[in-house]
């Protein structure tokens, strides 16, 4: 080890009780640039360590001055995170134009938050994602996921922070059907997305074959929710649905209901069509004219009624498509019961007495009611099987 070269300067700091210590200070900064230009790291760091933090504001000063040269500045830094003062190690490797040395310093700290900033300021994105990831900040890393392309790492991190519909559209994008329903159930119906995820919820059900379901699902939030502008895609979906079942009456209060928000709707428009053409032309002018304008929400009233009770305003409400209890779930029973009315049957069935409520619910999300021809075969020895069958009658 060298010996210190140059004049070290300390000052005594009292504590206030008789005691204290002898603080490096003054020209330090200066014999600690000599060791550093020197490469004598170890020296510095150990010197470096027994100053006080104005020492190294100082010596970022320097670091920052048009006279210190980018080796010098990166010696520095190294000699920073040496003495384990890794913020000000970053500070000057980011000067040296080396922000993914900076992010080193930082992770090394387990500062990962701040070295992900820094690892994405170098374009390292696999690596800025990695380390939002470990800091929590899963709504960053999925971001960064994405534009990686890395779809299944995005998925995940986007359910960590609870973003569960848009976790739902990348499993969509990515076929996995069952994970997409699992994630779009898990939607509160007081959340902002419940309708967004209601709707890929709908269109998978759909695309999986399971119409009813899918149908059950748009009731929902057209009987607990108002028309407006985020489930007009809801009640065009359903509308198709009721013209599908010769549901004609409903299906037209559908398109009402969706005209009245956006009278260009090309697919209510559509059904319209195909509804008057079964009618007649002379129907035609008459369902035409039937169609109102925008609702608006009305200013509050503020006025009372004599009983002391507040008399709101009137504003949209669900439509009531008088389809009674068979349509979808009305209640909340109806709506632990979820994809069909056979919920109590499964929870009934060994097989799966042990799973939790969620789990089952899953379970059910999964399952179709099927009713297969007298003497029809299900399931055949030797050969692989298709589905997993709970027989409940026959």
């Amino acid at each position: 080890m060298a010996p210190i070269q140059g004049e070290v300067e300390f000052e005594f700091q009292g504590d206030g009780q008789g005691g204290g210590e002898f603080i490096a200070c003054g020209k330090v900064v200066n014999v600690i640039l000599g060791l550093v230009s020197r490469g004598d790291l170890d020296e510095a760091a150990k010197l470096y360590a027994s100053c006080a933090g104005n020492v190294g504001d100082e010596l970022l000063r320097e670091a920052s001055s048009g006279a210190a040269s980018k080796q010098l500045v990166a010696s520095l830094a190294e000699m920073l995170f040496q003495a384990r003062d890794f913020g000000r190690a970053a500070q000057c490797a980011e000067r040296t134009g080396s922000p993914e040395v900076a992010a080193r310093f930082l992770e090394s700290n387990y500062q990962f938050d701040r070295a992900a900033e820094f690892y994405l300021k170098a374009g390292n994105l696999a690596k800025a994602a990695e380390l939002f990831e470990r800091s929590l900040a899963f709504d960053k890393a999925a971001n960064l996921y994405v534009k990686m392309r890395d779809y299944p790492r995005a998925a995940e991190n986007l359910e960590k922070a609870g973003r569960f519909h848009q976790a739902g559209q990348i499993y969509m994008h990515m076929s996995r059907w069952e994970k997409a329903v699992e994630v779009c159930q898990r939607v509160e119906r007081s959340a902002e997305e419940y309708v967004q995820a209601t709707d890929l919820l709908g269109q998978i059900l759909e695309r999986t074959g399971k119409r009813d379901a899918a149908m059950q699902r748009y009731v929902d939030v057209v009987r607990t929710r108002p028309i407006d502008v985020p489930s007009v895609e809801i009640l065009h979906r359903l509308a198709r649905l009721c013209v599908e079942r010769g549901l004609e009456p409903q299906a037209e209060r559908l398109v009402t209901g969706i005209l009245s928000i956006d009278p260009q709707h090309a697919g209510a428009r559509e059904i319209a069509g195909l509804m008057r053409g079964g009618r007649g032309g002379e129907q035609r002018t008459t369902i035409a004219a039937s169609v109102p304008i925008r609702q608006t929400m009305p200013e509050p009233v503020a006025a009372r009624a004599a009983g002391g009770e507040a008399i709101g305003a009137v504003g949209p409400r669900p439509l009531d498509l008088g389809l009674g209890g068979a349509a979808g779930p009305a209640t909340e029973k109806d709506a632990v019961v979820g994809l069909d009315r056979d919920f109590e049957f499964l929870r009934m069935v060994p097989l799966f007495k042990d799973l939790s409520l969620e789990e089952l619910r899953y379970v059910q999300s999964m399952c179709e009611k099927v009713a297969p021809p007298a003497g029809g075969r299900l399931i055949e020895q030797g050969r692989p099987g298709e589905a997993l069958y709970v027989v409940a009658s026959g």
